[in-house]
């Protein structure tokens, strides 16, 4: 029974925070957050990603941002909340994307890429 009971518990940990894992274009993702490292400062990064949440039609864009971090929040037409988080690191910073409470891995990841496209020089 103990067992049973020790199999049960990992499953729900796992289930719940999810496994992370890394894709090619750098983006990191558990089920409910994705995030990445990009190589700007928090004020360009927060810009771009209101202009991706603007781009995507979502309701309600607000963003705020510091010296040393920014956030962007937005709400879905089902009325499920949007958070974008921008984080100062010592190269550039990290930006990481909740959706929900539970988390929607492939519009994170999505949300993402569109970032990092803005911000990202063309070569």
């Amino acid at each position: 029974m103990r067992a049973l009971a020790g199999v049960a518990a990992l499953c729900l940990v796992i289930l719940l925070a999810g496994c992370k894992v890394a894709d090619t274009s750098g983006i990191r993702s558990t089920i409910r957050q994705q995030w990445m490292t990009v190589n700007t400062d928090v004020a360009k990064a927060t810009a771009s990603a209101e202009a991706v949440l603007k781009e995507m039609r979502l309701i309600d864009v607000t963003s705020r941002v510091t010296a040393v971090d920014g956030e962007v929040t937005a709400i879905k037409a089902d009325g499920t909340r949007v958070a974008v988080h921008i984080a100062k690191k010592d190269l550039g910073c990290e930006v990481s994307v909740v959706i929900g409470t539970l988390g929607e891995p492939d519009l994170g990841t999505d949300i993402l890429r569109k970032i990092k496209g803005k911000v990202t020089p063309k070569s």
